[in-house]
């Protein structure tokens, strides 16, 4: 009987628990990221049902489940988690970020998964971007990544950056395609009338938002950029911008102020250190004790701002939408002050995105706007004698700035009084630019979809320069001019879109055309004879100049792509693009730019194994051709004329001959490479290497003025190449619930190298001397630098040659290699002396979090090559009353001080013989930058704030290098082609010191 009951129990408790596990109840909870922010639209699925539901706005859940059943939860990005359901009604998920290569990679026309690629793509994300402390978001982009490098213009604010990727491939147009949201925008630089500023360059990218961006793709390789034809030959960058999501409604506020102060002040003689040089170069000048005495005023303290420059910076956005319609909105400011008087930056930017989906999606719609508006104060800087600072470095010390009345003095200076310069000429642009964007799709079936797109580009450019009477690179009455460049862009496209499987082969098609319109209308006014106090155009009594030029291109191509893979284990893919372009004459209009890329990933094999520590393993391999039709324009291709004067005559003159051969220039480049994956991709290793040959390279090539007065013809005439390697490591070092921390290394070299140029009269190749000391020559890299060679200073007893004493060379002077041994120094005797393109590029960024504390540190370096230093050739080494020296060539050389490379001081023909281009010049250029380095902490869940981050940070706080210069980082030409790492003078970059916050509502 007690045996029988034991039983009947038994029985009794299991059918108790089966019920209570079969019996359903609630479950609630909230799915956050890893940094505790919610993640609506989170998908929760009971394991092996079809039942599920989403996560609201707030991250929010709640779905009917049985206590044995099993909850999946899955989002976009991040790795799927399994929780089992057992006694708890309340469930908390915290997702992990997903191995990056299920993160879906933005390309032409469309997106891949990383996995998936066949090609060269390099990602910067929203994280690496926000908070720049520069305007322009092309300063993140070449610091974080992999085979891009850039060069600042100047540190003055709004400065372009001038982006390289993978080397330059032309020698008149350098700069890659961006592509916001789908649309081309031109890169070009609209300023004309204010390019006596120096450095002050204008960019696209300076007109966005980093907070608004969502991500940015660089396309490297042919195959990836080809589909953009014949302007992708330097890489083309897609820059996607943040839409809505669907939930409840969401605000984001970010805010920042800071200041910026100057890295380093350039030191100078004292008026006694000068009065000293002088001496010892004429010999004949007696110390004046006055002199001597009599600093005068600190030119250089006072160019300067007091306090260094602020800057400000403010944002917000809201975002939100239902299953149908979704929007983003958003406004932000910027303010900039810089370190030099009379230079300021403001930029005012707006966008709002709307996103329609039918109820059966098969219909989507997407209307964009965007308006910025940027003004931008200006001074002479950079690659300009009588800049401010230039000025204040040379202009002789001892003198006043002010007369006893108050008013500038103007008399005592040779080139100009540097704090008049700084306060009084005017230099002002104003950039208005608007982008609106239409989109639609259907999806006529499952695997078939179509989607048009036209967009409409205005940029309203303005630019007004004033120099006054009493300044010597004006009028005597006052000299001013008004640029004004309107420049509309229309373009239409449409891609159809076909993906197919068929079994374990996935077919996936696109083809598409677009047409483009671009129109730019400019006009330039110049005047004299100003009245005291008026600085604008409307009030002058002489116009000097007025000019206005309407240039109009068109563009139409038709494109196509088509991949395949089997098995996501084998992938091809091959693209092609025809391009129609109005810049060339009709039998030369069209180009083809094929493109053809593979990849197997190897680990896919059963006979890999299944292995967690070495997980992934991929080979690719691509091969493409792109075009460049951009270094010419809309006329290259034409016979040109301009006004020609003579005596009391005026007249017209051939300044182009039309060449009907012209065509764009084509880049080939080949591209191999391996992805590895260890300890599910904690630990992910990229390599590439790649050669690029660039054929038909467009360049004006010279004739002689019996021909056309001056002038020269465009052709294609010259060849390059650029090869390199890339290594990129990204690594998890430290993975766990309260601390975690990531590295991202990245290495590239290059190689460049012109194998071709026109020919002389003989056969020969005709080398192109590009100023500054650099020259264009086969077998060289583009502005190589090309001088004498500098053998340290002829000493007492050395013999020296007649040729040379013949023209009063002495012990102190330079002692330069006589290369073809003639006894004399002369052009014959240059050589190549280094090169401005850097042979390795890289940076290292740490990434850590504890709890809720994160910290960033970012730096970059460039080695492997040389600066010309030409602010040391122009100032340091001239003996003449004109100019002051700086305290670095106190130790020149005199006859008790023999021991230093420095020569003695001199004037006249001698001057000019020590100062020659020269290796005395040539730096190295090597530099290694703690670009970024940043503490922040993050509050959540603090009243109506979602979460709430402050943060302190600071930029270029500490740089190591050997050059003598303001700053290696920066070149004075900016987007120059042929000057690459040349210095007159160029305004350094700034350290930057910011607090700030970012808060979600």
């Amino acid at each position: 009987m007690k045996t029988k009951f034991s039983g009947i129990l038994t029985l009794l408790l299991v059918l108790v628990v089966q019920l209570t596990f079969a019996q359903e109840k609630t479950i609630t909870g909230t799915v956050t990221d890893d940094l505790g922010l919610p993640l609506p639209g989170a998908n929760i699925i009971i394991k092996g049902t079809n039942t599920g539901t989403q996560s609201d706005f707030d991250g929010n859940y709640s779905i009917q489940a049985q206590a044995n059943q099993t909850l999946m939860y899955s989002y976009v990005g991040f790795e799927t988690k399994e929780i089992p359901v057992g006694a708890q009604t309340t469930i908390n998920v915290t997702m992990t970020p997903g191995a990056q290569l299920d993160e879906v990679v933005i390309t032409g026309y469309g997106e891949q998964k990383a996995k998936e690629l066949t090609t060269s793509v390099t990602t910067v994300t929203a994280e690496q971007i926000q908070n720049v402390s520069t305007p322009n978001i092309a300063k993140s982009i070449q610091g974080n990544a992999l085979g891009v490098f850039g060069g600042q213009a100047s540190g003055a604010p709004g400065a372009a950056v001038n982006i390289l990727v993978r080397g330059p491939s032309s020698l008149t147009s350098n700069g890659p395609l961006y592509v916001i949201d789908g649309v081309p925008i031109s890169a070009n630089n609209l300023s004309s009338g204010l390019r006596a500023f120096g450095g002050q360059d204008t960019s696209p990218l300076s007109s966005i938002n980093a907070n608004d961006i969502e991500s940015v793709t660089i396309l490297k390789d042919a195959a990836a950029a080809s589909i953009y034809g014949s302007r992708s030959a330097n890489g083309v960058i897609l820059i996607t911008t943040k839409k809505g999501k669907k939930g409840v409604f969401r605000a984001n506020v970010n805010h920042y102020t800071g200041y910026q102060r100057e890295i380093e002040r350039p030191e100078v003689f004292t008026s006694g250190q000068y009065a000293r040089f002088v001496a010892a170069t004429n010999g004949d000048f007696e110390d004046d004790p006055a002199f001597l005495e009599d600093e005068g005023d600190d030119y250089i303290s006072a160019v300067y701002r007091p306090g260094g420059g602020f800057l400000t910076s403010t944002d917000a956005s809201i975002t939100g939408g239902s299953d149908n319609v979704t929007f983003y909105s958003s406004f932000g400011s910027y303010e900039q002050e810089g370190v030099l008087l009379g230079q300021d930056y403001k930029r005012k930017n707006g966008q709002v995105t709307g996103t329609f989906n039918s109820s059966d999606s098969k219909f989507t719609a997407t209307g964009s706007a965007s308006l910025t508006n940027e003004n931008q104060s200006l001074i002479n800087s950079d690659n300009n004698i009588f800049a401010p600072l230039t000025t204040a470095i040379l202009e002789a010390p001892g003198n006043m700035l002010f007369n006893e009345d108050g008013t500038f003095n103007t008399s005592d200076f040779t080139f100009s009084n540097p704090l008049q310069n700084a306060t009084v000429v005017v230099g002002e642009t104003e950039t208005q630019r608007f982008i609106g964007s239409l989109s639609a799709g259907y999806q006529f079936y499952d695997d078939l979809s179509t989607n048009f797109r036209v967009s409409y580009s205005r940029i309203d450019f303005t630019e007004r320069s004033f120099f006054p009477a009493e300044h010597p690179s004006g009028d005597p009455d006052g000299s001013g001019s008004l640029d004004i460049n309107l420049v509309e862009t229309l373009i239409m496209n449409q891609t159809f879109n076909y993906n197919k499987k068929f079994g374990q082969l996935a077919l996936n098609a696109l083809a598409g055309y677009e047409f483009q319109n671009d129109q730019n209308n400019s006009v330039l006014l110049a005047a004299t004879g100003f009245p005291n106090g008026i600085t604008y155009l409307g009030a002058a009594s002489t116009p000097t100049t007025a000019s206005q030029n309407l240039i109009r291109e068109k563009r139409f191509g038709y494109f196509a792509r088509v991949g395949l893979d089997w098995a996501k284990k084998y992938f091809i893919e091959a693209s092609m693009r025809a391009d129609a372009y109005s810049g060339f004459s009709l039998e030369d209009r069209i180009g083809y730019f094929p493109a053809i890329s593979g990849a197997y990933i190897v680990s896919k094999e059963d006979w890999f194994g299944d292995s967690e520590t070495f997980n992934f393993f991929k080979l690719k391999a691509s091969y493409g051709v792109t075009g460049n039709s951009e270094p010419l324009g809309a006329f290259g291709y034409l016979s040109l004329g301009g006004t020609a004067n003579y005596a009391d005559l005026s007249g017209t003159q051939v300044v182009q001959i039309a060449n009907p051969l012209l065509t764009w220039e084509e880049t080939a480049q080949l591209n191999v490479g391996t992805e590895l994956g260890f300890f599910n991709d904690r630990i992910f290793i990229t390599y590439d290497y790649f050669k690029k040959e660039s054929t038909d390279v467009l360049l004006t090539r010279p004739t002689p003025n019996s021909v056309t007065g001056g002038g020269g013809i465009n052709d294609n005439v010259a060849e390059i190449t650029n090869s390199g390697h890339e290594v990129s490591l990204n690594a998890k070092i430290i993975k766990s619930d309260d601390f975690n921390a990531s590295i991202l290394v990245n290495v590239a070299t290059l190689e460049n190298e012109v194998t071709a140029l026109f020919n002389d009269a003989d056969g020969e190749p005709l080398p192109i001397d590009a100023g500054f000391a650099t020259r264009i020559d086969v077998g060289q890299p583009i502005g190589a630098f090309f001088g004498l060679q500098a053998n340290g200073l002829w000493q007492e007893g050395d013999a020296i040659p007649q040729p040379l004493l013949d023209r009063g060379v002495s012990p102190g002077d330079v002692r330069y290699v006589d290369t073809n041994g003639d006894g004399d120094i002369s052009d014959d005797d240059r050589v190549f002396i280094g090169k401005g393109l850097p042979g390795v590029t890289g940076n290292f960024r740490l990434t850590m979090n504890y709890k809720n504390f994160d910290f960033t540190a970012n730096t970059n370096f460039a080695l492997d090559y040389n600066i010309y230093n030409n602010t040391l050739a122009f100032a340091g080494a001239s003996g003449s009353r004109t100019f002051n020296k700086f305290a670095s060539q106190l130790d020149y050389w005199t006859p008790t001080n023999t021991d230093t490379d420095l020569p003695r001081p001199r004037t006249g023909a001698l001057q000019s013989y020590n100062n020659q281009d020269s290796s005395r010049f040539i730096e190295d250029g090597d530099y290694f930058r703690l670009k970024e380095i940043s503490l922040g902490y993050t509050i959540r869940d603090i009243n109506w704030f979602e979460s709430v981050r402050v943060y302190v940070s600071v930029d270029n706080l500490l740089t190591i290098t050997d050059y003598s210069g303001f700053d290696p980082e920066v070149s004075t030409f900016g987007a120059v082609n042929t000057a690459y790492s040349t210095d007159f003078f160029t305004q350094g970059l700034n350290r930057t010191f910011k607090i700030g916050f970012n808060a979600s509502l």
